[in-house]
């Protein structure tokens, strides 16, 4: 008898990358946005992306497909605090065997409109 085994080869450790907003953008509370990421080897079907400051993650933004890629963000005013605040955009996976996440490489501000 003869027993047959199968594998998978993978590339590397699972990543999940913000491409935009990744710093110096303007957002006008109001109009609608991209956000975009790219991931790869990520077994969960569910992504996080969230709105944060300098200091902390304050709200979260959308629960969305990993594969996806995009999303089209509508700025609320509840995401506005104040003109002077720095902004970053997160991308985080909860439910991997291993946390992943990635933030915006640099700030970005909202502005009313």
């Amino acid at each position: 008898m003869r027993f047959q085994r199968y594998f998978t080869v993978s590339s590397g450790a699972p990543t999940v990358k913000i491409i935009s907003p990744n710093g110096g953008e303007t957002l006008q509370v109001g109009k609608t946005y991209d956000i975009k990421w790219t991931s790869s080897g990520v077994t969960s079907d569910k992504l996080i992306l969230e709105l944060g400051s300098a200091t902390f993650y304050r709200k979260q933004i959308a629960e969305v497909s990993t594969s996806a890629g995009v999303y089209s963000w509508t700025v609320t005013s509840d995401f506005y605090i104040s003109p002077n605040e720095k902004n970053r955009v997160r991308v985080v996976c909860y439910n991997c065997p291993i946390f992943l996440q990635d933030n915006s490489d640099n700030y970005f501000s909202i502005v009313e409109p």
